[in-house]
């Protein structure tokens, strides 16, 4: 049995991934919808039902990307003969999905109560490991582990509201730190 980690097996990882963490975002946001009363960065109420069609509109484009990608389309292309479709590289479909998660997740952070009181933080730390997982190239890792430090460090600060508590800098630092710790080693113990 051959056991070679394949662009094709890759891809389809990166699908299932992403499966996955639309499930994740999509059950956060109905547990959310359950309280409406919950208010957001800038003391308005914010329901599910915007953040849902966002969730709906990224999940049908990532995953479209990632279906339509070369290697995957291996799988499928052969029921369409001659039909000619365009496919993305499956390099350049895990970059582009991977910055939209982040770049999502990110929004979500900002509009649920910034990085300080959002749900959904935690999900900011996991995609760079997951490009680990995905084997990306180290430069990319390293560029989606600052894209989602700079983001979340943008979500912590942006609307700060003088009666935050003074442990947020410290919340900070400790996130950004244990994030980057993570991340590097997940980086060196990464399958070659």
């Amino acid at each position: 049995m051959n056991n070679a980690v394949s662009p094709a097996n890759i891809t389809a990882a990166a699908l299932m991934m992403q499966i996955l963490l639309v499930l994740i975002l999509f059950v956060g946001i109905t547990f959310r919808k359950l309280n409406e009363q919950v208010p957001g960065y800038n003391g308005r109420y914010v329901g599910a039902g915007p953040h849902l069609w966002m969730l709906l509109s990224v999940a049908l484009v990532t995953l479209g990307v990632l279906v339509f990608s070369e290697e995957f389309a291996g799988f499928w292309r052969p029921l369409f003969g001659d039909a000619h479709f365009f496919l993305i590289g499956w390099s350049k479909a895990l970059l582009f999905v991977l910055v939209m998660d982040i770049a999502f997740t990110a929004l979500v952070v900002h509009e649920t109560g910034g990085s300080y009181r959002s749900p959904f933080t935690p999900l900011c730390f996991i995609l760079p490991p997951i490009a680990i997982f995905l084997r990306e190239k180290e430069g990319r890792i390293v560029a989606y582990t600052l894209f989602a430090a700079i983001l979340f460090t943008f979500n912590m600060f942006a609307d700060r509201e003088d009666g935050e508590p003074d442990g947020q800098l410290a919340y900070w630092f400790v996130s950004v730190a244990s994030f980057c710790l993570a991340t590097f080693i997940g980086f060196i113990t990464r399958p070659r």
